[in-house]
């Protein structure tokens, strides 16, 4: 979980899931890089699936699961960080 604004008594947080490597430029879930997991994600990473990968597509990102591979348990999974499951 990381604080992104407020100060040591804030109660409003941003939580982010981060991918193996840490660090901001790894969120678990943000094929398409802009910063958010949503629906497009799960668009872009099925595209990426049906052959036709988007210009911006971040594997690492996009491999929930973690298994090196992209497949629909990614698709899956990023829905459950979009419902908080």
């Amino acid at each position: 979980v990381k604080q992104v604004l407020g100060g040591a008594n804030a109660y409003c947080f941003d939580i982010y899931l981060m991918g193996p490597g840490g660090g901001s430029d790894a969120l678990l879930g943000d094929a398409d890089e802009d910063g958010s997991v949503t629906v497009a994600d799960i668009t872009t990473i099925a595209a990426y699936i049906l052959g036709k990968a988007p210009e911006k597509f971040n594997f690492t990102n996009a491999d929930v699961d973690a298994d090196g591979a992209i497949t629909v348990a990614d698709i899956t999974g990023t829905a459950g960080i979009i419902l908080g499951k």
